[in-house]
C-alpha cells in the first residue's frame, strides 16, 4: 500500500493491521494478535516483527501520577494514549510486557529497513490501522498514532499530529533517557534524549 491510498470501509482493527503486514511488511497475518490489560480491561493489538512482539498502538493505561492526555483533553486518549514521564514509563506496561530498550528499538527499525525509512513504515501502519471512511462527508480520516505530541517538564504541550516520541528504557552516556522521535513527512527516525520530566508516548514490547 502506498501513502495516500486507503481502504474505504471500516474493518476491525486486527484485520486492518493484518492487511498492512501481509502487503507492506511481508509479515504473516498469523503474527497479529490482541491482548487485554487486566488492570483496566483495555484491549490492545500486537504485532510480531522478526523475533519481537510489539504493541501496535500507544499505551492508554492511567497510573496514579506521571501521565497526561495531550492538552489534558480526554478526546486524545483513544488514538494517542497518554504521555508518560520517564520514571512512570518504566512500570506503566501491562504484566508480561515492558518498556523497550534502545537496542530493542534498533532491532525493530532494522526489521523495517533501517532508521532512514522506519518512521514512514510505522506511520503507514498507523494510517491503515486508524483509517476510517465517513459515510456522511465521504472523507477519509487518517490518524497516525506516533504523532501524539509531547509534554515538556514545565507542563506545556506541543506537536500533536506533527511529531511525537517514544521512550526507551535506556539512558545515554550523560544519564538522560533515550527516546525516538517521529515527524510528519519525515521517513526517518531520530534518536534523542530528554529530561525525565518530559512526557512521551509508550509502546511496550513483550517479555
Amino acid at each position: 500500500m502506498k501513502p495516500g491510498i486507503y481502504i474505504r470501509i471500516i474493518w476491525p482493527s486486527v484485520l486492518l493491521i493484518s492487511f498492512f503486514l501481509v502487503f507492506c511488511c511481508g509479515v504473516s497475518a498469523q503474527e497479529v494478535g490482541t491482548f487485554k490489560d487486566k488492570r483496566d480491561g483495555h484491549m490492545y493489538s500486537s504485532i510480531a516483527i522478526g523475533k519481537q512482539v510489539w504493541m501496535a498502538e500507544n499505551l492508554k493505561f492511567l497510573p496514579a501520577s506521571g501521565a497526561w492526555a495531550y492538552n489534558d483533553s480526554s478526546d486524545c486518549i483513544k488514538v494517542y494514549g497518554y504521555l508518560y514521564e520517564w520514571n512512570e514509563a518504566q512500570t506503566a506496561c501491562p504484566k508480561g510486557w515492558r518498556l523497550p530498550t534502545a537496542d530493542e528499538f534498533g532491532i525493530l527499525f532494522e526489521s523495517l529497513g533501517g532508521e532512514s525509512v522506519a518512521s514512514s513504515k510505522l506511520m503507514e501502519m498507523d494510517s491503515v490501522f486508524w483509517n476510517g471512511f465517513d459515510t456522511v462527508t465521504g472523507n477519509v480520516d487518517v490518524q497516525q498514532t506516533l504523532l501524539g505530541g509531547t509534554r515538556k517538564g514545565d507542563g506545556t504541550y506541543s506537536g500533536l499530529r506533527l511529531w511525537g516520541g517514544l521512550w526507551s528504557a535506556s539512558l545515554d552516556n550523560e544519564g538522560f533517557p533515550a527516546d525516538f522521535l517521529f515527524g510528519r513527512g519525515d521517513p526517518s527516525v531520530s534518536r534523542s534524549a530528554h529530561n525525565k520530566s518530559s512526557a512521551f508516548s509508550v509502546r511496550c514490547i513483550r517479555k
